[in-house]
């Protein structure tokens, strides 16, 4: 099911279910569960989570928070986020005058030096801990971090 940003705030708001139960997810627009043979993982082994930007981030928490029915929490950096079973959503402030909406994904990253280069190559300037794509922060993180 998605929900419209008008009726939800920050984003489309998807809520997906997995009847087989699968830890990956038999998720059938990309062929059930073979899209796991598919998957590759040799510089970017996932994303952990997803940060929405408002000018007010406790009240979009606390709405998504009401209709996915999972309570709010902070994270260790004290930023409020909503915990999902495979990732988490996280609301912050909107600094960067694009306002409300999807501003930043953090991708678990198995070899750095080979994403750096591939960005290199684009033309794409990586700081410390992100990378931007038309506006969008990539929170790069270790492996185990």
């Amino acid at each position: 099911m998605q929900l419209h940003p008008a009726d939800t705030g920050g984003s489309f708001f998807e809520i997906d279910w997995d009847g087989k139960q699968e830890p990956e997810g038999h998720w059938e627009p990309a062929g059930g569960s073979g899209w796991i043979k598919a998957k590759r993982t040799e510089v970017v082994t996932r994303y952990s989570a997803v940060e929405l930007q408002s000018p007010d981030p406790q009240g979009l928490a606390e709405r998504w928070s009401q209709i996915a029915g999972v309570p709010i929490r902070k994270d260790s950096r004290g930023r409020l986020e909503m915990p999902l079973d495979n990732a988490s959503v996280r609301f912050v402030e909107a600094t960067d005058n694009r306002g409300e909406g999807l501003s930043g994904v953090d991708l678990v990253v198995a070899d750095r030096a080979r994403l750096n280069s591939a960005a290199e190559k684009r033309g794409l300037k990586i700081s410390d801990d992100h990378l931007t794509i038309c506006g969008t922060r990539f929170y790069l993180i270790a492996p185990n971090g």
